[in-house]
């Protein structure tokens, strides 16, 4: 199943993520690292990570509750910072009532070694119309 055409900010743009196929229910965030991303050469800069998880989980919960989101909190564990050619970041809703929706989120290196976790919830936001 192909993704849907989502409006992402322009910092996704600017960091050169892409969003990937969705796996099952879950949603797939993907970035090729370049030097911007690093802090030094043995490095990543934690926004990466932090990015990733959030663009994934925000996304993961808007699709499930059909609206745009706006994150409430987002709490996440940095494993390994260690630059790879590209992270993976696989996002799903673990729950979503009362118009808030909370997600769970990992990324892989390219290797497939985990670089980090994260989890967050999302406010369901109503759409204008």
């Amino acid at each position: 199943m192909k993704a849907p055409d989502m409006v992402h900010s322009s910092f996704f743009s600017h960091l050169s993520m892409k969003r990937e196929e969705n796996q099952g229910d879950s949603v797939v965030i993907s970035v090729a690292t370049c030097r911007e991303h690093l802090l030094d050469e043995d490095t990543v800069g934690s926004g990466v990570f932090y990015t990733l998880l959030d663009i994934a989980m925000g996304t993961a919960a808007s699709l499930a509750g059909a609206a745009p989101t706006a994150t409430i909190v987002l709490s996440s564990t940095i494993i390994d910072p260690t630059p790879a050619p590209f992270f993976t970041c696989t996002a799903k809703v673990i729950c979503s009532r009362d118009g808030i929706a909370s997600a769970e989120g990992w990324v892989y290196k390219s290797n497939q070694t985990l670089a980090a976790i994260g989890h967050g919830d999302f406010k369901l936001l109503k759409t204008r119309g």
